[in-house]
């Protein structure tokens, strides 16, 4: 953890990636790494199993067709482009669909207990927006079960000595290196050679020199009053990026989800409305019927947001605040079974026990479809920068993102992001050369070193200046 003391009094890390952000996306990420032989480090701000993927709670999408023969990863393609409102990258869309009934087996061969039909299949719910059942879920706390495999499939690495975790250190900025002005035949002569960081325990500044920079560093709800996501989502990823000179893109398009609790706006999964739970105005009407009849509860997020809006600023919401979301009918064994942390959330955080009431829901900010601009190989503008998940935009999801890719994006393109850093790095100077004695790699290795001490240096007076308002 001390890194190598440098002559200023900073400590220097060193290793060949850097994954920043702990969730879903840098843990399977990192496994990939790991496994390709890379000195790997993981950099979260909070403990890697309390990172937001951990609050994930529906499921992940996968065409398996357990639960309706028929399905294909063309239909999830359709569908995912429809929910879209047509402005996916279908290219994209088409690498996330095809990749995701073998991630979801990966998962379930890494450890992930998921949910099961009597005849032993992985169990799919439907969710809003699609043609076919086909979100498996570990009951409603889904994100929570894969992320604790993740963590417990590299916490079996660590005896390979190619992964180091950093808990609690705060990534303050990216850093670069060569000359901004040069060209060469790829473009810029720019790359990111490393990051700044905080040791939240100490408050003393740390720089990491790497060859590989990935941000998963999620997304950035808490720029919304309402929002579902937890206190830690403030864009972090977006903001180095942006600062690095890196372009974002679709940042207007926010998904608002239609159910989040009442006061809190703690997330009330579409899997309740998958298993039946049906959405009460103040007339105790289903009113869902006047804005998609077909489709009702499980119309597209948007839609079903937005009508929930419209009813309450008509005047038929409750309180003029918000409606309710009845599970009564689905009896307590079911939702014991099927939604057990949704009635302890309800019980805990309104005082209701949804098999005896409805729940009092509203529309709250949930995900960010906009981000960091990368390619389908998750490389951004600058070389040696890459970004996955909600803090990137591929773009999967166009305008609106249909309840379970969210969960399938993080392991399908953290997946990718490992390999391609894995193959950038064999096929370079930064990589195999280095090993094998490359004097410039090594050359470049000392640069880098001198540029991370650069910008620890410029930053030390901003940083402290702000840690002194306590």
């Amino acid at each position: 953890m001390g890194g190598e003391e440098t002559e200023p009094g900073y400590p220097i890390h060193t290793h060949d990636v850097l994954i920043i952000g702990a969730g879903l996306t840098g843990l399977r990420a990192a496994i990939e790494t790991v496994d390709a032989g890379l000195d790997t480090a993981v950099i979260s701000k909070v403990h890697p199993l309390r990172s937001h993927s951990v609050a994930a709670q529906g499921g992940m999408n996968a065409a398996l067709g357990n639960a309706q023969a028929g399905d294909s990863w063309e239909d999830h393609a359709f569908d995912t482009v429809k929910g879209s409102d047509y402005l996916a990258d279908q290219d994209a869309v088409e690498l996330m669909c095809k990749n995701a009934p073998g991630a979801v087996i990966e998962l379930e061969h890494f450890g992930t207990v998921f949910s099961r039909f009597p005849d032993g299949k992985i169990a799919q719910r439907p969710f809003g927006g699609v043609m076919f059942p086909r979100t498996c879920y570990a009951a409603d706390r889904t994100g929570h079960n894969i992320l604790h495999t993740l963590y417990e499939q590299l916490v079996g690495r660590e005896k390979s000595g190619r992964i180091t975790f950093y808990e609690e250190f705060f990534v303050t900025s990216l850093v670069k290196a060569g000359d901004p002005a040069a060209e060469n035949g790829s473009g810029r002569n720019e790359r990111c050679v490393g990051c700044t960081c905080i040791n939240l325990a100490d408050r003393t500044l740390h720089g990491f020199s790497c060859r590989a920079l990935l941000l998963a560093t999620g997304g950035f709800g808490r720029l919304f009053t309402r929002s579902t996501n937890a206190l830690i989502n403030t864009g972090d990823g977006a903001s180095l990026a942006l600062r690095a000179g890196v372009p974002l893109k679709d940042m207007e398009f926010v998904q608002f989800h239609p159910t989040t609790l009442y006061g809190t706006n703690i997330l009330i999964t579409e899997g309740a409305r998958g298993e039946g739970g049906y959405l009460l105005n103040n007339k105790n009407e289903r009113f869902m019927e006047k804005y998609a009849p077909k489709s009702m509860e499980l119309a597209p997020r948007d839609i079903v947001a937005r009508s929930i809006q419209q009813e309450i600023d008509e005047g038929r919401g409750f309180d003029d605040k918000y409606v309710l979301l009845d599970l009564r009918h689905l009896g307590k064994d079911k939702i014991m079974e099927r939604l057990p942390g949704i009635r302890l959330i309800s019980l805990d955080f309104a005082g209701v026990d949804p098999i005896e009431a409805p729940i009092p829901v509203q529309p709250g900010q949930h995900y960010s479809m906009g981000g960091i601009a990368v390619g389908n190989n998750l490389a951004t503008e600058l070389p040696g920068l890459y970004a996955a998940g909600e803090c990137s935009c591929v773009s999967v999801h166009g305008a609106n993102r249909l309840g379970g890719n969210s969960l399938l994006e993080t392991v399908v393109f953290g997946k990718i992001a490992g390999q391609e850093i894995s193959r950038a790095f064999y096929f370079s100077s930064s990589g195999a050369r280095v090993r094998a004695g490359d004097k410039k790699a090594e050359d470049n290795k000392v640069g880098d070193k001198i540029a991370v001490l650069d910008k620890l240096s410029e930053d030390s007076g901003r940083i402290n200046q702000l840690l002194a308002r306590d």
